[in-house]
């Protein structure tokens, strides 16, 4: 009786972990839905680079750089003036510099704008984690707590019943589901 109620204890914990899991699995995946919407939203436009600059700061105890731009653009007859950093890091202000050297004052480029906030600028995109890295996460917590309640749902020595598919144990002898007489078993039966 007590291993009973024990195995009866650890089902109800798997399931809970499978609700979780759930849970976790649609969570990321309806915020990867709205993520796609609102980048869909992003409107390219054409920018023109009026400053650039290597910056200097440190990581872990050693000096880095990396490259900074200012663009600006017009939307709706305003124009915007944004500082944006590259995602390259580098160990030397040279490196730094010869990267930023792709982009000498004057440079017309496309970048990309939130209408909703237009002061809200990408370079690029796909490279940017903001829009996946969220979602991701939820989605791999997801999926791993998924993976693990269904491993421990098979290990608890449950077993099915024929004519109901009814959860039943080993030393049943009936299934409380249907009322169907139970074969005698001596190990566990799977449909």
């Amino acid at each position: 009786m007590v291993i009973y109620h024990l195995q009866l204890r650890m089902r109800r914990s798997a399931f809970l972990l499978v609700g979780f899991s759930v849970l976790f699995l649609l969570s990321g995946v309806l915020s990867m839905i709205w993520n796609y919407h609102e980048l869909r939203k992003w409107q390219p436009v054409v920018s023109t680079v009026i400053a650039i600059d290597a910056t200097k700061f440190t990581k872990n105890g050693a000096d880095r750089f990396r490259g900074e731009i200012t663009v600006r653009y017009t939307v709706n007859d305003m124009y915007h003036r944004v500082p944006y950093s590259l995602p390259a890091v580098h160990l030397t202000e040279e490196s730094a510099r010869s990267e930023l050297s792709l982009f000498p004052p004057g440079t017309a480029m496309r970048v990309f704008f939130n209408p909703a906030n237009p002061d809200d600028m990408l370079q690029d995109l796909s490279a940017s984690p903001r829009f996946v890295l969220f979602p991701g996460i939820l989605t791999s917590a997801g999926l791993l707590l998924g993976g693990y309640s269904l491993w421990s749902l098979t290990k608890l020595g449950t077993c099915l019943c024929p004519g109901c598919a009814a959860s039943v144990e080993l030393w049943d002898k009936f299934c409380y589901a249907c009322d169907y007489k139970l074969p005698r078993q001596k190990k566990l039966m799977r449909l």
